[in-house]
């Protein structure tokens, strides 16, 4: 009886012990991990993403347009992108921010900077919180009306 078994796991492929512990270990490692030469890459574009944000920080001109040359934003300048990086990026000063977004020369980038937000169904006090936590508001009553202005477009 023993020896029938033991031949009908011998049918059944089941005889290797090897086998059998080599298909239960679980798989440690996945096989979708970066390569060395894709971590240096996004070491490198770290490293590059840090450098733009510092000097956004200081003039954001200077920022956008290294960030350009570097090809980690679009050249011509993509106004859904940069804003996505100006929501995303938390190192970047949000005084700055303000200041950026609030300029004349900037109204398109403000509108897709406000659209970055999702205001739906949020109550308008909601709503603007989460909107003036993002930046810092520039002290001028004329950068503050264009700021809420665009953001009542925008909420409602």
């Amino acid at each position: 009886m023993a020896e029938k078994m033991r031949l009908g796991r011998e049918d059944q492929g089941d005889n290797d012990p090897a086998e059998k512990s080599a298909s239960k270990k679980p798989q440690r490692f996945s096989s979708c991990l970066p390569d060395s030469q894709e971590l240096m890459d996004i070491r490198t574009k770290k490293k590059l993403l840090i450098t733009g944000t510092e000097q956004f920080n200081q003039k954001p001109k200077k920022g956008i347009q290294f960030l350009q040359e570097k090809g980690l934003l679009s050249n011509p300048i993509d106004n859904n992108q940069v804003a996505q990086w100006l929501r995303e990026n938390p190192r970047l000063d949000k005084k700055m921010i303000g200041e950026f977004v609030s300029d004349r020369k900037h109204m398109e980038l403000l509108d897709s900077f406000v659209n970055t937000f999702g205001f739906q169904g949020l109550r308008i006090d909601e709503a603007l919180r989460l909107y003036l936590e993002a930046f810092r508001l520039p002290g001028e009553a004329p950068v503050i009306q264009r700021l809420l202005e665009t953001f009542t477009d925008n909420w409602h």
